[in-house]
């Protein structure tokens, strides 16, 4: 009959605008990955961001310090041992006494192997501004192998977050695996997010991390982020992250500590009397610190509180910090004695 539109000629309609269709897409998709390239650098090409070279790309972290490397942070001369720590490079038996007493029945004269210490998170724990031999680390260890059979090695890392604190430790792990897990991760957290995030937010993408689409995409996630004044690690996202890396430890057979990080507000005046904290709620100071407690609590795991600690000394900030979040020299030790009474008074040893 007239009028009528064979099949045939319909179905190469459709076909037609089912093609036209995809070139559009296709198109699209290509001026994406374009504006992508040109508009947002490859991350493993923009040293600036990696602490003017101090620091090496890494694909599953973001970024990490060189192995067996000596650095100058800071004005301060910075060595890094074969796995990628801050510090000396993990002991061997030779390098203890064989009469050291024993550690919670785990390390001591009978075991070869000495009790593993890994103190995990941002700045702070590496040591920003202090030398080797001032690290938070370094002066636990000191404190405690004036009696025990222990290794105590630096897992901290500048700008780290919970997130790539735990990745680091489950690397670190395979090469030495930590009796007791000691956690300083929350500053990194609850900032706003840096330019150097970038890096991070491809990390697990692989090869696609570097295409312009998904570049572009995380440099529009960290503006929205920046521009927002919202936090790195939302604050159940990184109440999250610590029961994971309590949940990881507990399956490698050992122990979990959470260290309350300080800042200068601790030492200006007492809690008591200590303002509100302005900010929406999940982003303040007080919430990432309570998401702390609770875990710790609900794990029964130690809780070293070294706001307390420090206004116990009644010490000004001056004579304990560099700057808002950062310990000086002094400050670094007095952290690391608070560590020790408070696995003295867990029953550690």
């Amino acid at each position: 009959m007239q009028g009528m539109v064979p099949d045939c000629f319909k179905k190469g309609r459709r076909i037609t605008r089912a093609g036209f269709s995809l070139a559009v897409v296709l198109l699209f998709l290509g001026l994406l990955e374009l504006a992508g390239r040109l508009a947002v650098p490859a991350t493993s090409s923009d040293p600036a961001r990696l602490g003017e070279n101090q620091l090496v790309s890494d694909p599953e972290l973001g970024w990490a310090l060189p192995a067996s490397s000596t650095l100058l942070w800071l004005g301060q001369r910075v060595t890094t041992n074969s796995l990628g720590l801050r510090g000396h490079e993990p002991r061997a038996e030779a390098d203890f006494r064989e009469d050291a007493p024993a550690v919670a029945g785990t390390a001591g004269p009978s075991s070869p192997t000495p009790w593993r210490i890994l103190v995990t998170g941002d700045s702070t724990v590496f040591g920003h501004g202090v030398p080797d031999r001032q690290t938070m680390p370094q002066n636990l260890e000191n404190l405690l192998r004036e009696d025990l059979f222990v290794d105590v090695q630096n897992g901290g890392v500048p700008g780290y977050t919970c997130v790539q604190s735990r990745r680091l430790v489950h690397r670190i792990s395979q090469s030495f695996p930590p009796d007791l897990l000691l956690v300083y991760s929350m500053h990194s957290d609850r900032r706003v997010a840096l330019s150097q995030d970038q890096i991070f937010l491809g990390t697990g993408l692989g090869i696609l991390g570097q295409t312009g689409t998904l570049r572009l995409a995380q440099w529009l996630a960290y503006r929205l982020r920046s521009s927002g004044n919202w936090p790195t690690t939302p604050v159940e996202r990184y109440e999250s992250c610590l029961r994971r890396m309590w949940r990881e430890q507990e399956a490698r057979g050992g122990q979990t500590g959470f260290i309350l990080p300080i800042v200068r507000e601790d030492l200006l005046i007492g809690m008591a009397s200590l303002a509100p904290e302005t900010g929406a709620v999940g982003t303040r100071l007080a919430d990432y610190r309570q998401a702390m407690i609770r875990v710790a609590r609900d794990t029964d795991s130690i809780l070293v509180d070294l706001p307390a600690c420090f206004r116990a000394k009644n010490l000004s900030d001056s004579v304990l910090m560099l700057d808002e979040v950062h310990l000086n020299g002094a400050g670094q030790a007095m952290a690391a004695e608070a560590i020790k009474t408070a696995l003295e008074q867990h029953g550690l040893f």
